[in-house]
């Protein structure tokens, strides 16, 4: 097996735990009460700074609890739509590699 199989292996798990984690409300997994987010409370918010303020703070709070492979170098919020669309540029911490992923 290659390096960069491995490599792919981890950015594609990593973005797959971003969704997920940000994706599942808290409280919803019984045996851990404490893991996902509480986005979903906020994007159904008309989007001003405050809201958006927060939605940054709870993508931080809940990605540096439960995806330590991977630092947050940004956030941004698309806010041209009726569905905000937010993009996480991300940098794996073992290979430095910088990805995107869209939630």
């Amino acid at each position: 097996m290659s390096c960069s199989l491995i490599e792919n292996d981890v950015i594609k798990s990593i973005i797959q735990n971003v969704k997920i984690i940000l994706n599942t409300p808290k409280g919803s997994d019984i045996h851990r009460p404490d893991f996902g987010s509480d986005l979903w409370l906020l994007l159904d918010q008309p989007i001003n700074s405050l809201i958006e303020g927060q939605i940054y703070s709870e993508i931080y709070q809940s990605l540096e609890e439960f995806e330590p492979r991977a630092d947050i170098l940004s956030i941004s919020i698309l806010k041209n739509s009726d569905n905000p669309k937010i993009s996480i540029q991300l940098q794996v911490k073992d290979t430095s590699e910088v990805i995107n992923v869209w939630i």
